[in-house]
């Protein structure tokens, strides 16, 4: 498994889907459901990348001297907690429209925490686990990134963040725990964090999370993966500057 290759307004209104405790012919029709979504994502995303295709910042990497923490809400949260900008991220580790914004902002963002800009709180959904082979990888990726927070730097964290998108399976198949516990020691991983992943010690805490993320991110005014939230709004980051703008406008503020 390789590791890591390498102003603001509402953001444009996208397709959700709200999980409920699912009976068999339930199951089939979210399965179908979490496909059109993920199809639809893909379609939305390939119109946006033939306009910013280029990462922005591209060849940073991961953030280099950063705090990483696991808040009480058990979201994980990158960068000084006392930055002008906060933000928060909304995603599913199996969305590919989460995949382009990694690919396209990921570098962008990490610079922005160094700089002590930005911090980032990651907010994980697992509503796309049904297009997964096993119907559990966006929880398990989640519980996996999280046990790389609880044990390791900050660098592996963003690290690893970048490289589950950067290996995110194709529709119909997963990885193992074994698999994401491997790209964790890629991604300079401490010891703990491998038994953290393969014993699921963080499953209960996604699991249990979920349903508060995704209420969150619809009074944000989200209704789909990835979502953008500052000041409680959600952000159009389709204009590639939206993050400067973020700043020169906390900037402008503290002046």
């Amino acid at each position: 498994m390789s590791s890591r290759r390498s102003r603001h307004n509402r953001s444009p209104r996208t397709a959700s889907y709200t999980p409920e405790k699912p009976s068999n012919r339930a199951t089939y029709i979210l399965a179908i459901l979490a496909v059109i979504l993920a199809t639809a994502g893909v379609i939305g995303m390939i119109l946006w990348l033939q306009r910013t295709s280029t990462p922005v910042d591209e060849g940073y990497g991961p953030v280099r001297d950063a705090a990483v923490a696991i808040t009480e809400d058990g979201s994980v949260r990158l960068g000084d907690p006392a930055a002008p900008v906060q933000l928060q991220l909304f995603e599913d580790y199996m969305c590919p429209g989460c995949r382009d914004f990694a690919h396209l902002y990921g570098d962008h963002i990490a610079r922005h925490i160094d700089d002590g800009n930005v911090t980032i709180e990651y907010r994980p959904l697992n509503f796309l686990d049904t297009v997964s082979s096993d119907g559990t990888y966006s929880t398990r990726a989640a519980a996996a990134a999280t046990c790389v927070a609880q044990h390791s730097t900050a660098a592996a964290y963003s690290a690893y963040h970048a490289a589950l998108y950067d290996n995110r399976p194709e529709n119909g198949s997963t990885l193992t725990d074994d698999e994401l516990a491997q790209l964790a020691r890629d991604n300079g991983a401490d010891p703990a964090t491998i038994d953290c992943i393969t014993s699921g010690e963080h499953l209960d805490t996604i699991r249990g999370n979920v349903d508060t993320n995704r209420q969150a991110m619809i009074d944000a005014g989200g209704e789909g993966t990835p979502t953008v939230v500052h000041d409680d709004t959600t952000i159009d980051f389709l204009n590639r500057h939206w993050l400067d703008n973020l700043v020169a406008d906390a900037e402008a503020a503290a002046e």
